[in-house]
């Protein structure tokens, strides 16, 4: 049994099984929440915080023996960092790739939590990851495995309990002959094991919400990125330049922001320094 455990949670589906998998592992679990210049919407929007209070409060009743701690973390200003200070350097190595919103936005993120478990001394890291949002940085497995070696130099183990599950809502990668064709991928996915199902059994939710976007989300913190524009770009990029390159870039990317997170983390834990980017928990 685990003392303590995080998980960055969007109080989604995905995120809501894997605290349902943790608390049967840890005393106290931290449900981190990330507020990007991506997340934050105004209070009556579908997608603030304050709509993932039901599933909190569903998981708090549910499991009795662990304590749940909501944390929200502010991560603009190191989004910022990552988006104003890189532009050419980022531009020349993986192109336009790097205008994504989720390439800056994604390691702030994952920066912030990384950092909040090291001085809250976690030392157990979970998220809900899924192979098949592999068109976002950070969710494809080349980069998880990234992400997981990266977490564990600083002694923070990364959990990705749900990654290899098949996901149909979000099978768009399907469009692509060489995602359905690569066979590292498909060996690894687990067919017919579904966060959707997991949840139904569960009681997180009822009914088959597989193409129900709406009600799979009404209580998660969701993007302000508008979905065509975003989903547009993945599509251009993956159409013209194939998965393959894509996988290239991202792990490129990357390792770009890698180098820039060791530098931040290892000065801000050693001597405080860039304290600024830090200080805006919640």
């Amino acid at each position: 049994m685990l003392e303590k455990a995080a998980i960055m949670y969007s109080g989604g589906v995905d995120s809501t099984v894997v605290a349902s998998k943790v608390a049967g592992e840890a005393k106290r679990v931290y449900l981190i929440t990330c507020l990007s210049h991506c997340h934050l919407l105004p209070k009556d929007t579908l997608g603030t915080p304050e709509h993932m209070v039901p599933r909190i409060a569903w998981l708090r009743e549910k499991y009795p023996q662990t304590e749940f701690i909501h944390v929200l973390l502010h991560t603009k200003k190191l989004q910022e960092f990552f988006w104003n200070r890189f532009v050419i350097q980022d531009l020349l190595t993986v192109g336009l790739w790097r205008n994504l919103p989720c390439s800056c936005c994604s390691p702030a993120n994952f920066g912030s939590v990384l950092v909040y478990c090291l001085k809250n001394k976690i030392g157990d890291l979970f998220w809900g990851g899924n192979v098949m949002m592999a068109g976002f940085p950070y969710q494809h497995p080349a980069c998880v495995e990234q992400l997981t070696a990266f977490s564990r130099s600083y002694g923070v183990q990364f959990h990705s309990p749900v990654l290899w599950h098949q996901n149909e809502d979000v099978m768009l990668l399907y469009q692509f002959e060489n995602f359905r064709n690569n066979p590292a991928l498909q060996n690894n996915i687990r067919w017919g094991e579904t966060t959707t199902q997991e949840a139904n059994a569960l009681g997180i939710e009822k009914g088959d919400i597989k193409f129900d976007f709406e009600k799979k989300n009404r209580e998660q913190i969701t993007c302000k990125q508008d979905t065509f524009v975003t989903y547009s770009q993945f599509f251009f990029f993956y159409r013209f330049f194939g998965f393959k390159k894509m996988e290239d870039a991202m792990l490129k990317l990357l390792m770009n922001q890698a180098k820039r997170l060791k530098k931040i983390i290892d000065s801000h834990m050693k001597d405080g320094k860039y304290a600024d980017l830090f200080d805006s928990h919640a």
